[in-house]
């Protein structure tokens, strides 16, 4: 399920790109793209961190 979250985060963040483009230039679509995909990598990573902790505590 959370496989498909991320993947509708990517796709929303699509949208948005092309939404930018066209309404501002390339160059704003760009850096909203990258902020944005690097938030969620840094997120997916830290909740992989979280979730290894919550299991070396389990054990």
């Amino acid at each position: 399920m959370k496989a498909l979250y991320a993947a509708a985060a990517m796709a929303a963040i699509i949208v948005i790109q092309v939404i930018l483009a066209v309404s501002f230039n390339w160059h704003t679509a760009e850096v909203f793209s990258s902020t944005a995909v690097s938030i969620l990598f840094w997120y997916a990573i830290c909740r992989l961190i979280a979730v290894q902790k919550k299991c070396s505590k389990a054990k």
